[in-house]
């Protein structure tokens, strides 16, 4: 069995994000809640806060798609995390999408 070292999974992880992030529009619609979770499991490594930003969306996507579907729970969970991606300086930096998140 192969082993990965604790130092090389966060890039391994970091480079993921950036391709996930470069995933077509309507690529992106057809795996939304595949990528989204991907992504998620990746957040911590996010230091960038454009991408933080763009993850977030992703989020409000993804739990925009839920609710229209009546799974509010699972959407729920999205929303959340998009929220605690945006952070609290959002509502001056990224007011319309801190916005949708929280009004969804």
């Amino acid at each position: 069995m192969v082993s990965c070292r604790p130092t090389v999974v966060p890039v391994i992880s970091g480079r993921m994000i950036r391709l996930l992030l470069s995933i077509p529009p309507s690529e992106m619609e057809r795996f939304i809640f595949h990528v989204a979770d991907n992504m998620n499991r990746g957040a911590k490594l996010l230091e960038d806060l454009e991408q933080k930003y763009e993850v977030a969306e992703l989020n409000l996507r993804a739990g925009e798609k839920l609710l229209q579907q009546q799974s509010f729970h699972s959407a729920v969970n999205y929303l959340m995390t998009g929220i605690t991606l945006v952070g609290d300086d959002s509502w001056g930096a990224k007011y319309s999408l801190t916005l949708r998140l929280y009004d969804a």
